[in-house]
């Protein structure tokens, strides 16, 4: 994402996939990553973004 906000929202949204749609793209369970994402943990932030982006065919760059 462009934005430190963008990235966040990305974030977000990915979050609130179903939890087995979460799971193929990511190791850490669904606490781990609700955990990192209240903690705005820009490890976790930018893996949740990612999720997000390949969902909707994009890539970050």
């Amino acid at each position: 994402a462009a934005t430190e906000d963008g990235r966040e929202l990305l974030a977000l949204r990915a979050l609130v996939r179903p939890l087995d749609e979460l799971a193929r793209f990511s190791d850490a369970g669904p606490g781990r990553l609700a955990e990192g994402w209240r903690e705005a943990d820009p490890a976790v932030l930018d893996a949740l973004a990612d999720v997000e982006l390949r969902r909707l065919g994009l890539r970050a760059g």
